[in-house]
């Protein structure tokens, strides 16, 4: 049986799991980096512009614009920076070096014509996902010293041009997720540590979407996620009491609303935006259930609201240019939160190309650099802030035509 002592060690090892967001999230911990053409905007216009296979992913509505049926393959890497300051601590330690880590982009998208009103798609790719690796003796380390968490989906869906103007669409996510993670907790010295080993989970979300064209010139987008209960259940190895035991943490990845426009000014020239809202305050507190017992770990997070701004420029026919800026809310304040969660208000620059190598083939790459925030930390043993804490995120997609 779990000792008290070693109870305790697990609930917080559970929490440390959803900082594998924190490196490469939006307004919470989804990620907005899917490897498509629209990271080249910071995703501005991404549910309007509707121009290749990826709107299968950011608006299944938009799959009707397509003539004909098309394929984007997308991937690349995200590199992180994540150095904390410590300004005060209640136990010895170091300030963890630098936590970030290098982790994958990659999206597949297809869509397939079926006739002038129908068109299916198929999407798959990373939801969130990144990691943390601190050294082993920083001040923190009772929260969190190294953690990994993949959470990836696959969506089928379906779309349907209700008039010549106005196109819907529906989807259905299967979800899964996959963690492992470690704690050092302060109280024991030596090799202590707690050790979750792959604990996951699927479910199934469904998306609503629709494209509305005000002119040919004009288009608005937007698509409705619904909330996502997964609980993470797997083996936790508790050192050095040699203890083992399975556990579970219970938690929500909240519906969001996603609405963007796009609009060409001229024949070389277009103006896209979003808006988004992600439900995070249904985060609540966070069910944590083990052999011996359950427990229950106050959040008190709040919902994220965002926007991104974006042009595209045609110098030729065959060459687009792209930029674009996203501003996204921090979903939690500087007392509630921890170093397993360091996540903070976040800007985003970013850049990008696409390139019509043929009338079948485009090509097509992205540069985004976001800057995360201070997330300042304002804990009962220590506090400080994340002097460094940023990312660089590049990838290259690859679309054809058939």
């Amino acid at each position: 049986m779990l000792q008290r002592t070693s109870w305790a060690w697990v609930s917080g090892a559970f929490l440390v799991g959803l900082a594998a967001g924190g490196p490469a999230e939006a307004g919470g911990l989804y990620i907005s980096e899917f490897a498509t053409p629209s990271m080249g905007t910071a995703s501005a216009g991404a549910q309007a512009w509707a121009d290749n296979a990826s709107t299968a992913l950011h608006n299944p509505a938009g799959m009707t614009r397509l003539e004909g049926s098309a394929l984007m393959v997308g991937a690349g890497f995200g590199l992180t920076e994540v150095k904390f300051d410590p300004d005060r601590s209640a136990i010895q330690g170091n300030d963890g070096g630098d936590a970030g880590t290098l982790a994958p982009l990659a999206t597949l998208a297809g869509v397939l014509e079926l006739d002038e009103r129908w068109a299916v798609g198929l999407s798959a790719g990373g939801i969130t996902g990144a990691a943390l690796e601190y050294d082993d003796d920083w001040v923190g380390r009772f929260q969190v010293t190294d953690v990994s968490l993949v959470v990836a989906g696959i969506t089928p869906s379906v779309a349907y041009a209700v008039t010549d103007r106005l196109s819907l669409g529906v989807g259905a996510t299967l979800w899964y997720a996959n963690l492992n993670e470690t704690i050092r907790p302060s109280a024991v010295g030596g090799n202590a540590r707690v050790r979750v080993e792959d604990a996951d989970d699927t479910d199934v979300t469904f998306n609503l979407s629709a494209l509305f064209e005000l002119t040919d010139d004009t288009r608005f987008g937007v698509i409705y996620n619904s909330e996502a209960k997964l609980n993470l259940s797997g083996d936790v190895d508790v050192r050095p009491l040699g203890q083992q035991a399975s556990a579970g943490l219970d938690f929500t990845f909240p519906q969001y609303v996603k609405a963007s426009v796009y609009h060409d000014l001229s024949d070389s020239v277009a103006l896209l935006g979003s808006v988004r809202w992600e439900d995070w305050s249904a985060f609540g507190d966070i069910p944590v259930s083990a052999d011996r017992g359950s427990t229950a770990i106050p959040a008190n997070w709040r919902d994220t609201y965002g926007f991104s701004l974006g042009v595209h420029y045609r110098p030729v026919d065959d060459l687009l240019l792209q930029a674009g800026f996203g501003y996204d809310t921090s979903p939690v304040s500087d007392r509630n939160r921890r170093a397993d969660l360091p996540v903070d208000r976040q800007y985003r620059y970013s850049v990008g190309a696409q390139y019509a190598v043929s009338e079948r083939v485009t090509v097509g790459g992205s540069l985004v650099y976001a800057d995360l925030g201070d997330a300042d930390i304002d804990a009962d043993l220590f506090g400080g802030s994340y002097k460094e804490n940023r990312a660089l995120f590049f990838a290259l997609n690859l679309g054809y035509r058939f």
